[in-house]
């Protein structure tokens, strides 16, 4: 990698013989990249280049594996869109544009990062039946995260599955836990993942919540 290619990858995904994934700065235009290699190193494209600054048409700074739904792929950046606090998009395999989905809100501090949606989504999205599932590492109404779905050709579908609370006192413990910085996996109509902070100890907790974002709970 080199600085017109995309440098920083982070991490592949394999469909017939063809890796996909994104580094995180670089490209021609600074932000980053989504690129394509055969599994036998050759033909490498720069699918689409990233622009690194405030632009409601680029996300920035890809900071996780892609995943891949039919012949387009889906990942989140850590920052540009409108307010550059963190995009979700879609680039197709073909790399003819470059869409997004959710642009996160600018948050308020009093003294943490407040808002609807979360910022700074912070995790390898999961597909499934249609939908995108995610957490935002910070923001939300509690300002300790959140979890999120939202159906590829219908941003306006964006939802809240849960917010994450702050912890409280010098252990930072809480019921929920706060700062969810891992992917999620799901089983029938729960999502499972991990806070690191937050939870009966301050140190973190295992978490289920379900896909309709009715039930969560500590695991």
């Amino acid at each position: 990698f080199n600085s017109t290619s995309g440098w920083r990858p982070n991490g592949v995904i394999l469909s017939g013989s063809t890796l996909y994934g994104p580094t995180d700065f670089g490209g021609t235009r600074g932000g980053g990249t989504m690129f394509a290699v055969s599994t036998n190193g050759t033909g490498y494209t720069n699918l689409y280049n990233l622009n690194f600054a405030v632009d409601p048409n680029s996300p920035n700074t890809p900071q996780f594996p892609l995943v891949l739904a039919g012949d387009t792929l889906y990942g989140a950046t850590w920052y540009g869109g409108p307010y550059n606090h963190g995009t979700l998009f879609s680039v197709p395999t073909n790399g003819t544009s470059s869409g997004i989905l959710h642009s996160f809100y600018s948050p308020t501090y009093n003294p943490y990062a407040n808002n609807y949606d979360g910022i700074f989504p912070s995790a390898r999205l999961l597909y499934s039946g249609g939908v995108l599932y995610g957490t935002a590492e910070q923001g939300g109404n509690s300002g300790g995260g959140t979890v999120y779905a939202v159906i590829p050709n219908n941003p306006g579908s964006f939802r809240i599955l849960h917010y994450f609370t702050v912890g409280s006192g010098n252990a930072g413990t809480n019921a929920d836990g706060a700062y969810s910085f891992a992917g999620l996996v799901l089983l029938g109509s729960t999502l499972y993942g991990t806070t690191y902070g937050g939870g009966a100890t301050g140190n973190g907790a295992v978490f289920a919540v379900s896909t309709n974002g009715g039930i969560y709970q500590p695991v």
